[in-house]
């Protein structure tokens, strides 16, 4: 009977294990996915397209942001970082161009912030929206504005951005761009603004004069002027 008892603890007590063991593997699995994840981010922000498409092909999920990486997601920041080959291989991979990261940034935004040109052109190819989405904390043709880019800014314009639109931090391009004084780019949105026949470009008008003439922009006030006399 004494060894029965204890063949049946013997037993029990290898099972024990056996299943911690199982659930060991398990966390450690679940430690490799994210693992994965980590190595895919920062090999996208790197431009290490050969670590990418090795990730890529071990079936990691390009949508899935990085826990420990401020929730990075890989096609953003080969975006940010303006890596063509990386972007390309994430997109056929099922990347979705307009996902956002854990920040609430699209790829097309921080492209655009960064002046990543050739990014923006892929981006907006693979059917990235150019126009201010709803929940845009900065809208990509105000993060052009930003970057000095003004190739990017009519590169977004003819992608279909608005002109008059604010995004949700209640920026507007045209605004930014008087207020900068960056005489160039306010000329390419107030050209585009004429041709987009927007009816609230008159109000748009006065407050992009105003901002100009706050920051002493002189000239500007004076080009602007005369775009609210026409």
């Amino acid at each position: 009977m004494k060894q029965r008892l204890a063949a049946l603890a013997a037993f029990a007590w290898v099972a024990l294990v056996v299943n911690q063991c199982g659930a060991r593997g398990a966390e450690a699995n679940e430690l490799t996915r994210s693992d994965q994840i980590e190595l895919l981010v920062n090999a996208a922000a790197q431009g290490d397209l050969a670590n990418v498409q090795r990730q890529l092909a071990a079936r990691t999920d390009p949508n899935v942001a990085s826990k420990s990486l401020s929730l990075a997601l890989p096609l953003v920041q080969a975006a940010a970082n303006g890596h063509a080959g990386v972007i390309s291989a994430l997109l056929k991979a099922g990347a979705l161009v307009d996902a956002r990261d854990g920040r609430g940034q699209r790829a097309i935004v921080v492209a655009a912030y960064h002046g990543r040109m050739d990014a923006c052109r892929q981006l907006l190819a693979a059917g990235a929206r150019g126009e201010a989405a709803p929940a845009d904390d900065v809208a990509p043709l105000v993060a052009g504005v930003m970057s000095g880019n003004v190739a990017i800014t009519e590169l977004l314009v003819q992608a279909g951005a608005i002109v008059t639109q604010t995004d949700r931090g209640g920026r507007n391009a045209l605004v930014v761009a008087a207020g900068i004084g960056n005489e160039k780019m306010a000329t390419t949105l107030l050209d585009a603004l004429a041709k987009q026949g927007n009816g609230d470009a008159q109000e748009l008008l006065m407050l992009a004069r105003d901002e100009a003439a706050q920051a002493k922009h002189t000239h500007l006030v004076s080009v602007i002027d005369q775009r609210i006399k026409r």
